[in-house]
């Protein structure tokens, strides 16, 4: 009988020793849940949790399983109700932490969110409010300490350990150090319950100024919200933002006080119009993976007398294929005298360079299949076009009428029969030259 009952000991031992021991099958903190809905990511900060196993659990030296039980090396089991600080969370339900016995601190891992609850040992900094308490390396005021921060009046921590009469272990804000006791005092305040808030996705369209950020729905009076860095969402594209919540008082408590995210999608809306610093332009093709497109509708200021039309335009960090001219454009652009049109460009609308009584040159790419009608009507010192297009099928009534008499149209050599009689009857004198 007793040999039976000695194998049944040591059969619960061997179990104890692989790690996790009994206790409550759900999570009981906030902080802990934010954790298992997160595994795999690291914490944003240090802080503190509490082992709730009546008999402890197991601080390890890796990361291990095996037959599904961890089966890394242990440093040590941390008995039932004792402070562990998170480093950081790891996969499949893996926590970095720290753990202080005595004078010697064990760094290792821990598996189970089912064990470690909130720590509620909260205290808080009583110095007046013209002086700080400083949080040190070691429980010693003599130069050998190091003041690692400085808290100001009314600073809550987090108790890991009360040293001794004199000093306390704390987590201050994701810093672990030593403060002097008798400046700390039981942090008193209200528990404001996070439970109903909400934080869901977002589609915006991109603009110009500040983009609007997910809401944060329910939020009680006394917390306030903090987004992650606002600087990387003002491009194009899908974001997920994360939104941390803090009590506004010193001494309240937050509980399910988890961070939120919530994806943030900023697109091109069709037809929406923006400008470069000489151009001004429309979105014909809102597509932000490499096939959306713009059309130019005129520059910024009719003083320039040089126009060159990028391939692209970026919107928003993402690159939109210039592809068009709209209607007159640079209609009456009475200082321009250049103009160069890239390959991208098949169409140029309806008089959009009528009126140019300076322009000279016109350089036009091999992507150009549609040239609207008077086009370049009334451009009387327009002596040389240049167009690089296989492609033109499609040139409009009065296209050219009232150019230079004397223009030159250059043209591909396996083009020259055919654009003549594209371009007759569209304006054309006949001392015009295509060739």
């Amino acid at each position: 009988m007793r040999k039976r009952f000695s194998m049944i000991m040591a059969a619960i031992l061997c179990v104890a020793a692989l790690g996790l021991f009994a206790g409550s099958a759900q999570a009981a903190s906030a902080k802990k849940t934010a954790v298992n809905g997160s595994a795999g990511k690291p914490s944003d900060s240090v802080y503190t949790a509490v082992v709730s196993s009546e008999n402890g659990l197991n601080l390890r030296k890796t990361m291990e399983m095996k037959n599904g039980q961890p089966s890394g090396e242990r440093l040590i089991a941390v008995p039932n109700k004792q402070v562990v600080s998170i480093l950081s969370r790891e996969a499949d339900g893996w926590y970095k932490v720290q753990y202080k016995s005595g004078s010697k601190i064990y760094t290792g891992y821990m598996k189970g969110t089912t064990w470690l609850v909130d720590n509620t040992n909260l205290m808080a900094v009583k110095v007046g409010d013209d002086k700080v308490l400083r949080l040190r390396d070691k429980a010693s005021t003599d130069d050998s300490s190091k003041v690692l921060t400085k808290m100001s009046d009314g600073t809550v921590v987090e108790v890991i350990e009360k040293v001794n009469s004199n000093w306390y272990y704390v987590n201050y804000e994701g810093t672990i150090g030593y403060v002097a006791a008798k400046y700390l005092v039981k942090a008193t305040g209200k528990t404001i319950d996070l439970k109903d808030v909400k934080f869901e996705d977002i589609t915006v369209y991109f603009d110009v100024k500040e983009h609007e950020l997910p809401k944060v729905e329910n939020l009680p009076d006394g917390v306030k919200v903090t987004y992650s860095s606002t600087a990387k969402y003002k491009n194009i594209g899908d974001y997920t933002v994360k939104a941390s919540f803090k009590p506004e008082k010193t001494g309240d408590k937050l509980i399910n006080a988890e961070d939120r995210t919530a994806s943030l999608s900023i697109k091109v809306k069709d037809g929406a119009v923006y400008k470069t610093t000489k151009l001004r332009l429309k979105v014909t093709n809102p597509n932000i993976r490499g096939k959306g497109t713009v059309m130019i509708t005129g520059p910024v200021s009719k003083t320039e007398t040089k126009i060159q039309i990028p391939q692209s335009i970026k919107i928003g960090g993402v690159s939109f294929s210039v592809t068009a001219i709209y209607k007159k454009a640079f209609y009456k652009n009475t200082k321009l005298k250049t103009v160069v049109i890239p390959n991208e460009v098949s169409a140029i609308g309806t008089s959009a360079f009528a009126g140019c009584k300076k322009l000279t040159k016109v350089t036009i790419g091999t992507g150009l299949t549609d040239l609207g009608k008077s086009v370049f009507n009334g451009d009387k010192k327009l002596t040389r076009i240049t167009i690089k297009s296989q492609k033109l099928a499609k040139v409009g009534s009065k296209a050219f009428k009232n150019v230079a008499a004397n223009v030159v149209i250059n043209v591909p050599n396996s083009k020259v029969s055919k654009y003549k009689k594209l371009f007759s009857g569209k304006g054309l004198q006949s001392t015009a030259t295509v060739k």
